[in-house]
């Protein structure tokens, strides 16, 4: 029964690591791709994640953690989006430090076939929890934006209401004044003959 759940165990892995390979190589292509055409040159188009997920990829680790660093740039003027994404970027930093760290030991040629191997499910594992983890910072980077259009659309329906209530009122104050109109004629129940 052992036997079963550890060829279980090693099959996940093995798919595990795969998929992380399978990324990876996919980031380095569409890499290329782009600079070869040179999308690359307008950052607007690239997502940071996109960008330390490839630096990554490449083994570029300084370029991801000073990404990682400035992702709020932008998002000054929004006080929970540091809050919200802290513990997602610091997470972020050390799965970038234990992903370089165990690169760097994998490479040791002290190192035995099996431990290499152990290495790189962990890395492979390190790669998608990272993938997942800046998943989620774009997705809070997504609502605080979409917040702000909220609360900016509702500001702006605000004053619209209001100015729409003060044109109609000095209308009827006009309007009684230019129809000489006065409350008591207004509302009195005497019909006219």
């Amino acid at each position: 029964m052992s036997s079963e759940v550890r060829k279980k165990n090693d099959n996940s892995q093995q798919e595990a690591a795969l998929k992380a390979y399978n990324d990876i190589k996919h980031l380095e292509q569409r890499l290329a791709s782009m600079l070869e055409s040179g999308e690359a040159a307008t950052p607007s188009r690239v997502s940071f994640g996109f960008t330390v997920l490839s630096c990554v990829a490449h083994g570029n680790y300084e370029r991801a953690l000073s990404e990682l660093e400035h992702v709020g740039v932008g998002f000054e003027d929004y006080a929970l989006f540091a809050v919200r994404t802290h513990r997602h970027i610091e997470h972020a930093k050390s799965l970038v430090a234990a992903i370089r760290i165990k690169h760097m030991i994998g490479k040791s040629p002290h190192i035995n076939k099996s431990k290499q191997k152990e290495l790189s499910d962990k890395i492979a594992d390190h790669f998608l929890d990272l993938k997942r983890t800046i998943v989620m910072v774009e997705k809070i980077q997504k609502n605080v934006r979409a917040e702000d259009l909220s609360s900016t659309l509702l500001f702006v329906k605000t004053v619209f209401y209001a100015l729409a209530i003060v044109i109609l009122f000095s209308g009827a104050i006009y309007a009684y004044e230019y129809l000489e109109i006065n409350p008591e004629t207004l509302f009195s129940f005497e019909l006219p003959y």
